[in-house]
């Protein structure tokens, strides 16, 4: 049985679901978790009757996502001495040692972080992902934009807290410099994602099918990517 509590600004609770009636002109249906609690976005002509069946179907992806969430709040990436951190998509250990000279290197699966006081640990390490994701990024966005051949006017890579890239009318890419911490072959599919946009600007069937043509797996990385991906874009 479906109980429905009215509350302000159009929200509904249906057995635990947020309902999110939006008055502008947003034609689609979304369902999604986060932080633990599940919410429909939807058009305000979409029937009760048409959210309840909805939300029985997926009942049991609801339940699962809401338990990943709860395992996984709090959890987060954390840079200290003898935590895990991904570069690439592999797991690296992080060494910190107090030393008059600051650097970061990498040798086997260890990161040694060298460093002059402990309130410089996390600046300098940001600092050292910002430096190889920038260079890294460039020079990849251009090797798989000849590949394509689809030409961009220029990249630049900033840190977002909601968006791994973008594409403006300018033929300008930007990248997120944490995408250097997933795995190579989704850092790749997001560029082609974002060289796409240039020819096609939305997420048209065109566009989709452009995205299939230089990447036809694309479907499992943007799966990985929307299961794996919010842990990562949330570092800050």
């Amino acid at each position: 049985m479906f109980n429905f509590f009215k509350k302000k600004n159009n929200f509904y609770e249906v057995d635990g679901v947020r309902i999110n009636r939006s008055q502008k002109r947003v034609k689609t249906i979304s369902l999604q978790v986060k932080n633990g609690i599940a919410t429909i976005n939807c058009p305000l002509f979409i029937s009760d009757n048409y959210l309840r069946t909805l939300i029985k179907k997926k009942k049991a992806w609801i339940k699962k996502k809401i338990t990943k969430s709860k395992l996984t709040k709090n959890k987060g990436l954390i840079i200290k001495d003898g935590a895990n951190f991904p570069i690439f998509g592999n797991n690296f250990r992080i060494k910190t040692i107090q030393s008059n000279c600051e650097s970061i290197n990498i040798k086997s699966n260890i990161i040694n972080l060298s460093y002059e006081s402990e309130n410089r640990i996390k600046n300098l390490f940001i600092y050292w992902l910002k430096k190889k994701g920038n260079s890294y990024l460039s020079q990849r966005t251009e090797i798989i934009s000849r590949k394509v051949k689809i030409d961009y006017k220029a990249i630049y890579v900033k840190s977002y807290r909601a968006r791994w890239g973008c594409c403006n009318y300018k033929s300008e890419i930007f990248l997120n410099w944490k995408l250097i911490l997933l795995p190579k072959h989704i850092i790749d599919y997001v560029i082609i994602h974002e060289l796409s946009h240039i020819i096609e600007p939305n997420h048209s069937r065109s566009f989709w099918a452009l995205v299939e043509k230089n990447d036809a797996s694309f479907r499992a990385k943007k799966s990985w990517l929307k299961e794996n991906g919010q842990e990562i874009i949330d570092f800050n």
